[in-house]
């Protein structure tokens, strides 16, 4: 069954305790929350203590989402603060190559990329393209800090939290192909971290599907995050998506739980 999770950034602060009870009632099963610092992305949210503090009003799980920079020296006190699930981006950690890789290489075999080849079904992520799904300038020419990336999904891990990585539009499934065996969740961006008011992406949807297909066999969840609706919801399901992040879907109409039914019909479950 697919799962939903309201996303919070969405939600009535003057009345959040009111409108968690609402979801949770009406079966929601995760409570997203977006955390941007202002320089990952434009805009600024929240901190520790009010993922502490919603930690306090629900039971159900928190899928915590960083849009920080260096997320290896927060993530700790994210954890601490209650979250069950810890997703960071995969762009942090990408540094720029001097060298382009060769036209038609593959994201996992060249040198300018990620350092180390990924094995099984992830192996294929990303290597038949060079360029980004959304057509934009990729970012498959810079190379992944493994260091980084594999300590902060061991903090996270440390702390008996589900480690999670985002993926932007227009960044290539290969960068997080090493990565996957480790992870409980793979946030996939359907728009543009930071911004609000845009549509989906669905020239995200073949990069959603190669990594669905990893996770069916790897057993970690797919959760797509941007422009969730009716329209939308069927398609990231189709695509293979586990768990869909709904802001202004469910937080925004009168009634929240009439909004989570119905947008679990439209994914077919």
């Amino acid at each position: 069954m697919m799962k939903i999770a309201p996303s919070i950034l969405s939600a009535d602060f003057s009345r959040l305790a009111e409108q968690l009870k609402v979801v949770e009632a009406a079966g929601a099963d995760l409570i997203h929350v977006d955390v941007m610092d202002g320089h990952f992305v434009p805009n600024i949210t929240f901190g520790p203590i009010i993922v502490s503090a919603v930690r306090r009003l629900t039971k159900l799980p928190l899928a915590v989402h960083l849009m920080i920079s260096e997320p290896w020296k927060y993530a700790p006190q994210f954890c601490d603060a209650g979250a069950d699930y810890l997703s960071f981006h995969i762009e942090t950690a990408l540094v720029s190559s001097a060298v382009a890789p060769p036209a038609g290489s593959s994201p996992l075999s060249s040198g300018a990329r990620v350092s180390g080849r990924a094995t099984g079904p992830e192996a294929s992520l990303g290597a038949a393209a060079e360029a980004s799904p959304t057509g934009k300038p990729p970012l498959a020419a810079g190379t992944v800090r493994r260091d980084l990336v594999e300590s902060t999904i061991a903090a996270i891990r440390g702390r008996k939290v589900k480690p999670g990585l985002a993926i932007n539009p227009d960044t290539p499934a290969a960068h997080i192909a090493p990565f996957l065996d480790a992870l409980g969740v793979v946030v996939v961006m359907t728009v543009h971290p930071g911004f609000g008011g845009q549509g989906f992406i669905l020239e995200v949807m073949p990069k959603l599907e190669e990594i669905s297909r990893v996770a069916r066999s790897r057993g970690f969840e797919v959760e797509v995050d941007g422009g969730i609706n009716l329209k939308t919801a069927p398609i990231a399901a189709k695509a293979g998506a586990t768990i869909l992040a709904a802001g202004s879907f469910v937080f925004c109409v009168a009634d929240p739980a009439a909004a989570i039914a119905s947008l679990r019909a439209a994914a077919g479950s």
